[in-house]
């Protein structure tokens, strides 16, 4: 299929109505597939495109928790600390 060259073809405004060479169309930014002139386009919204901010749930690599186990005297657990 082959499709023919925009140079001299004309086109309507979907918006407006108006007639101009098919050239001077774009795709509007806030419906797509819609085709506009210049004057009827609106870009698209800074909104619409959020980044990414998302939180990092969990370590890539953390070392096991190491306790001493209670001695019969102690109230209160030890921790053991690498020296």
């Amino acid at each position: 299929m082959s499709y023919a060259y925009g140079s001299r073809a004309l086109a309507e405004c979907m918006r407006c109505g108006r007639r101009l060479r098919y050239l001077d169309l774009r795709q509007d930014g806030q419906v797509k597939g819609l085709n506009v002139c210049g004057e009827c386009w609106d870009p698209e919204h800074p909104q619409e495109h959020l980044p990414d901010v998302s939180d990092r749930q969990a370590l890539f690599d953390p070392s096991p928790e190491v306790s001493v186990p209670d001695d019969e005297g102690d109230a209160a657990p030890t921790t053991w600390i690498p020296t």
